[in-house]
């Protein structure tokens, strides 16, 4: 038989959300989830990788308005095998020289980060 652990035993456990898209290897993003925070928060990118969002013209927007998610850095992967098309569209050197960029094509709104890492 199993061994009971009580409930105190569950509120020591930490929560980790690392949402990603497979097109960023091992993870981009992470936050501590606690039952208190927003659940579409994705959290901040990890430190030598960046997340935006971006308006159409791939221009940066302000907090609180909806584009795009562009995930950005070292962990993201060089395109598709085989498929230079889609390759080209969704995978960017932006927003510098050297600085490969996936297209997510999901849509997010930039809002303060208020949970740990």
């Amino acid at each position: 038989m199993g061994t009971f652990l009580g409930l105190s035993a569950f509120r020591r456990i930490v929560f980790n959300s690392s949402p990603r898209p497979t097109e960023v290897t091992i993870g981009c993003v992470s936050r501590k989830v606690s039952a208190k925070d927003r659940k579409e928060n994705i959290g901040r990118p990890f430190a030598a990788c960046s997340a935006y969002i971006v308006n159409s013209n791939m221009e940066i927007l302000p907090l609180g308005v909806a584009g795009e998610l562009i995930i950005g850095g070292p962990l993201v992967a060089r395109g598709y095998h085989r498929l230079p098309e889609v390759t080209a569209k969704s995978f960017k050197e932006w927003p510098t020289k050297g600085c490969r960029s996936y297209r997510t094509g999901d849509l997010g709104t930039p809002i303060t980060v208020t949970t740990g890492v």
